[in-house]
């Protein structure tokens, strides 16, 4: 496991922010963990990991507001988001999920949630040994 800065785009605009975090990477999965200052929370933890045999990507997301969200290419899949104000049933249609290769450091999935397109990267900038 090594420290690293990521570099994160997520939704329909092209705004990035960059993150401290860890990165893992073994022979079937690749693994990206971070911590960022949300809206909702004083932390918002963000733990992804990637099958790298089907491409299936799972992220989950702990704070105030809590989803495990499946990405698999080509199909559909269903999650929950826990809010303080109740909990909301969404469907998730993956796209495509490109995994991190040394040509292409990000990963990247492109997805829908209710009709709304959404794209979200994660690239790895470089090694923090400060973290």
């Amino acid at each position: 496991m090594e420290n690293c800065i990521f570099e994160i785009r997520s939704g329909t605009g092209d705004n990035t922010y960059q993150c401290p975090g860890t990165y893992d990477e073994n022979d079937k999965y690749i693994l990206l963990n971070w911590t960022e200052k949300g809206e909702d929370s004083d932390k918002v933890v963000f733990e992804v990991s990637c099958d790298k045999a089907s491409g299936r990507t799972v992220s989950r997301r702990k704070g105030d507001v809590a989803a495990v969200l499946a990405f698999e290419p080509g199909r559909e899949t269903a999650t929950v988001y826990k809010t303080p104000y109740g909990d909301i049933d969404m469907v998730i249609k993956t796209h495509y999920v490109n995994l991190p290769t040394l040509l292409n450091p990000a990963l990247e999935i492109s997805y829908e949630i209710d009709g709304q397109k959404n794209l979200f990267s994660v690239k790895r900038l470089l090694q923090n040994s400060e973290n």
